[in-house]
């Protein structure tokens, strides 16, 4: 692959989306964007076309759940949940790459692995 894997981040905490920005970034990944809205992350996306994405389930209005569907109907793309809301992925998206808050590098890098291993994409 060239280039570094672009992320976008779907989170509506400042604190945590920078935390989680500077983690990814340390882990070697580019942030392309980050959105705290359902609306937000699918414009950036669709500007930005990353090529993993990490999401909260609780957003200031919309969720992360429905915005990565949405993000996700045209292309597949890598998903990572980063989130404290294990009932709503456990009843909407149980097959999904978690991680809870808080988190550390070690817990994303290994779960980034898990989301990039199960892609359909084959360009991950």
């Amino acid at each position: 692959m060239v280039g570094k894997r672009r992320v976008l981040v779907i989170e509506d905490e400042y604190l945590t989306a920078m935390d989680l920005t500077e983690t990814l970034e340390e882990l070697g990944f580019d942030v392309c964007g980050v959105a705290r809205t359902e609306d937000e992350a699918v414009e950036v996306a669709a500007l930005e076309h990353p090529d993993l994405i990490t999401a909260d389930v609780r957003l200031l209005a919309g969720d992360g759940i429905t915005a990565v569907r949405r993000i996700t109907a045209a292309s597949p793309v890598p998903v990572v949940y980063i989130s404290s809301s294990d009932a709503d992925l456990n009843e909407r998206a149980p097959e999904a790459v978690r991680v809870g808050k808080p988190f550390n590098a070690a817990m994303i890098s290994q779960a980034i692995e898990t989301a990039l291993r199960a892609s359909p994409r084959a360009d991950c």
